[in-house]
């Protein structure tokens, strides 16, 4: 435990200025889709930058949402995705100013619309399985010496149901951000994040921070994720997280292109216990809440709102395997 410390001492002020451009900017990780939950143990260096601090090195979870009611009529929503991630390689270091990452991750998951009125999509109500194929990529410059960061991220990726593949299932999105070393205890940046760019493009602005209060305590806010996070010891870890989270995707509905949205808000636990070297086991559960399902055309036009909507709160949980480096 003491060495875990001295090794966080000695790296953190470097390491958190180094990697908030990417928390920040990283606001479509934070819509649930990759693991933003922090991890505090430093991974190996490339260039000063530990992307693997924050987003684990590989992955592998299954998520469950129970029944969400609908607020304007019969019926309701679950779902259940599993989700497999990782790091392309090592982070690229390009002089001393600037260094690349790249994470791939997919995801597969389904939805069961029980009772819905107009029997939207395959199965009457059930999307069998719907896919999203994420190239999740960043470019991090820092002058040597500077207490300023400035982060690049874009993510191309397929969000479909594989019943007809068009320009449609294809979406891109990207954000800018930057970030100031305020202490080696805290570091403050704000982004901006532009979403679906090539069809109905919707920008967002917001700050992040990262601050270690402590050895063993980590606050932060980016996304929008605020997560508290204590590490116990070597082998046990926790956290609390609240998360904008959810997912979109084109699917075939009436034999035209819609783009399907399910959005909420999460609260909730998370619990990591360390099984082996850097293998860790996960635990989370909590409530959903803000719960939002959408059908629009790829333009933007919103479809069947006054019978979709708001759905009610909803507990959750989660299980999952991470690698923290390789």
């Amino acid at each position: 435990m003491g060495t875990l410390y001295n090794r966080l001492r000695m790296k953190k002020g470097r390491i958190l200025a180094a990697s908030i451009p990417l928390l920040v900017s990283g606001a479509a990780l934070a819509g649930n889709e990759a693991d933003a939950l922090v991890e505090i143990e430093p991974a190996p260096e490339v260039g000063g930058i530990d992307i693997a601090q924050y987003i684990n090195a590989s992955q592998l979870k299954a998520t469950y949402i129970w029944p969400m009611d609908f607020d304007r009529g019969p019926g309701d929503v679950s779902a259940f995705s599993t989700e497999v991630g990782t790091f392309l390689g090592a982070p690229l270091k390009f002089g001393e100013k600037l260094t690349f990452v790249s994470y791939f991750n997919y995801a597969a998951t389904e939805l069961d619309i029980d009772g819905y009125p107009l029997g939207v999509g395959p199965g009457a109500g059930r999307y069998d399985l719907l896919h999203r194929f994420s190239l999740m990529t960043a470019l991090v410059y820092n002058q040597p010496g500077s207490r300023w960061y400035h982060g690049l991220y874009v993510e191309p990726s397929l969000r479909t149901d594989f019943e007809h593949v068009d320009g449609d299932d294809f979406f891109l999105s990207f954000a800018i951000a930057s970030a100031y070393q305020v202490s080696d205890d805290l570091v403050i940046g704000a982004g901006v994040y532009g979403s679906d760019l090539l069809h109905d493009p919707w920008f967002i602005a917001g700050p992040g921070f990262v601050w270690t209060p402590g050895d063993d305590w980590f606050i932060s806010y980016y996304g929008p994720r605020f997560v508290t996070k204590r590490l116990i010891n070597d082998r046990n870890e926790l956290a609390f997280e609240v998360a904008n989270t959810g997912s979109y995707w084109n699917v075939d509905t009436f034999n035209a292109s819609t783009k399907l949205d399910l959005r909420s808000w999460r609260a909730g636990l998370l619990y990591r216990y360390r099984l082996a070297g850097e293998l860790w086991l996960e635990l989370g559960a909590g409530y959903t809440l803000g719960n939002k399902l959408s059908l629009s055309t790829p333009g933007g036009l919103g479809l069947f709102e006054s019978t979709l909507g708001q759905l009610d709160p909803s507990p959750y949980a989660f299980l999952g395997l991470t690698m923290k480096r390789w």
